[in-house]
């Protein structure tokens, strides 16, 4: 009877989603990045939020989310210790636990059609005035590091314009600011539909698809063991479907659509 006891417990363990420990775990998000963060009324959502409440939720474990700047966002994933998760790093540099590849970010760069711009690969950009996110140049391959990372001085070139905030940067293309946008395409459709921005950015676009693979982006963690118990909940709604149904849900037929041109 105690071997079959025994067999029926390491059954369930395997079966069964752990469960974390009852304390509230603080999750941090980024910004401004719809539709995978946004904030409303002091209430973050989004894609990001949506897959993270998902599988806390099957760990059974409570939850507090708040939005930071990217700023401070970056300086908690490496070095912080104010939250337990923070979602949607772009590096593992810090001295964290960090996720598989959380979500990747399909990263194009726009030009006005009007502009007549070919670019070919990163090195074309050298000559022109770039709208990027804050350490953008780290982010985007090897050749684009090779351009655009800073200094001595601690600066990047100056045809590099970092925005720290998102529909600033998506603007810039359109106001005349800068030459070319680099941003995740679902990011760029999301801003093109929105009713209200509709009206001032009706100019033709032209994409580039000069980066090769898609920016993963990860969920740094205070402790390894609800990074594991993270990832296998990952791993499940991956291999179920719901991860995919998720996101799907979010962008629509017509955004997905869109995003493909």
């Amino acid at each position: 009877m105690r071997n079959v006891f025994r067999f029926l417990t390491i059954l369930l363990l395997n079966v069964l989603p752990v469960q974390m420990d009852a304390k509230t775990l603080k999750v941090a998000f980024g910004k401004s990045k719809p539709p995978y963060i946004y904030e409303e009324n002091g209430v973050v959502h989004g894609i990001e939020v949506d897959l993270v409440r998902e599988i806390l939720k099957s760990l059974k474990a409570p939850h507090d989310f708040q939005s930071l700047s990217y700023l401070r966002l970056e300086t908690e994933a490496n070095h912080g210790d104010t939250f337990d998760m923070i979602v949607g790093v772009r590096n593992r540099e810090g001295g964290r636990y960090y996720s598989q590849p959380f979500m990747d970010h399909e990263v194009c760069a726009f030009s006005l059609k009007s502009r007549k711009i070919s670019i070919k690969s990163a090195r074309d950009l050298q000559s022109l005035k770039v709208a990027v996110w804050r350490g953008a140049w780290k982010d985007l391959g090897a050749d684009f590091k090779r351009i655009f990372e800073p200094g001595f001085n601690g600066k990047v070139p100056g045809n590099l314009i970092e925005y720290p905030q998102t529909k600033d940067r998506f603007a810039s293309l359109y106001n005349g600011e800068v030459d070319v946008l680099v941003m995740d395409r679902f990011i760029f459709e999301w801003y093109r539909l929105m009713p209200q921005e509709a009206s001032h950015f009706t100019q033709d676009v032209k994409v580039h698809e000069i980066f090769p693979e898609n920016t993963p982006a990860y969920v740094s963690f205070r402790d390894e063991k609800t990074r594991d118990a993270f990832n296998r909940q990952l791993k499940r709604l991956r291999d179920s479907g719901d991860y995919a149904r998720m996101v799907k849900a979010y962008m629509g037929e017509r955004l997905a659509g869109l995003g493909k041109k």
